[in-house]
């Protein structure tokens, strides 16, 4: 088990248990599971209102990681996809005979991509690189926070928040600033979030200022051109989280919503990192190394020789 998985353990408990009470809450036997699940939900509240930026950083981070996780599964396993969708085209339905066959087959290649699963989080999986992503979200959350905050109080969505105002709210339709928000968090935000994670990844990470600071100069516009295109994507469920949620919500609402916004900024960002790892890798391998000094050895030991033998054709012409 990951050191980080320890914590996200009351969080999964509390999704399921919202779950199980929106789905089982009118039964009358399962009184006791949804009891729980209000009091974990409780419970969740009543750290928003006590610990709000430790709560959301905490969260963020959760999610940030989930991204991150999924970023690597799709680098790693990517190369299977052109396999899997030539299968796909060349496969025959099985016939009513062969659909034990079929079943069998089909658990063995479930057994198989959990045994791959298994062994990438083992051998392959970058546990640095999900831990200076589960970094990067005590910093972003507090920003959302007062961002959302910000956003509020200058285009309120309705008035049953604080610090909103009725004349406020009849200027502007509630539909309209929920639209704004999702802009403004898109133009405004989103630009400052690509900026801190190439950053603060890039530290925890161990590489320095010099290799940072020009990766996030050259790698800046096309990450925040991804970014973009990720959060127009989920734009909808983007306007429904400032629209409906509370502002105290905002914050796990949208990072819900941005896991796939933050599994697309952690490709962009390790983009270039895979290639450093790649060198980084192959300078310090012994075998490759003693490989390529014995090339060069050879090459230069061939050289003179050819010298040698060009001058002793042209002496014995």
């Amino acid at each position: 088990m990951l050191p980080w998985e320890v914590p996200m353990m009351p969080l999964i408990a509390i999704g399921v248990f919202m779950v199980s009470s929106a789905i089982y809450g009118s039964g009358g036997g399962n009184s006791g599971v949804v009891e729980v699940g209000s009091l974990l939900i409780g419970w969740y509240m009543g750290m928003l209102e006590s610990h709000p930026f430790l709560t959301k950083s905490f969260t963020a981070s959760l999610i940030g990681c989930l991204g991150d996780f999924l970023a690597q599964l799709a680098e790693h396993f990517s190369h299977l996809l052109p396999e899997k969708s030539m299968k796909s085209v060349t496969k025959v339905v099985p016939s009513e005979s062969e659909s034990v066959g079929a079943d069998i087959d089909w658990l063995w290649g479930n057994y198989n991509t959990c045994c791959a699963l298994l062994q990438w989080l083992n051998t392959t999986y970058d546990r640095q690189r999900g831990l200076a992503l589960l970094v990067d979200g005590f910093v972003s959350a507090p920003i959302m926070h007062i961002g959302y905050d910000f956003f509020e109080a200058i285009v309120p969505v309705g008035c049953g928040h604080e610090g909103t105002t009725e004349m406020a709210a009849t200027v502007i339709p509630e539909s309209v600033a929920a639209l704004i928000h999702v802009l403004l968090d898109l133009i405004l935000l989103d630009s400052i979030f690509i900026a801190t994670t190439f950053v603060i990844t890039g530290i925890f990470e161990g590489y320095s200022f010099r290799q940072v600071i020009p990766q996030l100069r050259s790698e800046y516009v096309p990450a925040l051109k991804a970014s973009w295109g990720a959060s127009l994507a989920i734009s909808p469920i983007q306007y429904c989280c400032f629209r409906y949620c509370p502002v105290a919500l905002r914050v796990l609402g949208m990072n819900g919503a941005d896991v796939f916004c933050d599994a697309v900024l952690s490709f962009m960002a390790h983009r270039k990192r895979r290639d450093w790892k790649r060198e980084a890798q192959s300078w310090w391998n012994p075998t490759t190394s003693a490989v390529a000094n014995a090339g060069a050895c050879a090459t230069i030991n061939s050289a003179p020789n050819s010298n040698i033998n060009a001058s002793l054709e042209s002496s014995a012409q």
